[in-house]
């Protein structure tokens, strides 16, 4: 299944929260997967899921050495906005899309 993956580094002087994200978006051709609106979309998944990670409202499942995998269920759940936008772009392209991992990298 094609697919397209973003990252999200995130470093700064001031604070001591370093780390990143990635997150993953499957979808049913190459040419949804290449667009610029699934590609923005992606990116916006690994930022949100970098920033969700600092409220720990949630569960996170933990694969060590400060790994967590966020659902995207968790993800939308709190953000419902982001949820929407799905459901748009998959209207507008016109296929399925799937968000399939959120992988973060925190406390580095």
């Amino acid at each position: 299944m094609p697919y397209t993956v973003a990252s999200y580094i995130h470093s700064d002087n001031i604070s001591q929260g370093m780390g990143g994200c990635l997150a993953k978006i499957e979808t049913q051709t190459d040419f949804c997967a290449n667009t610029e609106e699934v590609q923005l979309f992606v990116m916006k998944i690994a930022r949100m899921g970098y920033g969700h990670t600092s409220t720990f409202d949630e569960e996170h499942e933990d694969l060590g050495e400060g790994i967590l995998r966020i659902g995207w269920q968790e993800m939308a759940d709190k953000y419902e906005y982001l949820q929407k936008e799905l459901n748009e772009l998959k209207k507008e392209m016109k296929e399925e899309i799937k968000v399939t991992a959120i992988v973060c990298l925190c406390g580095v």
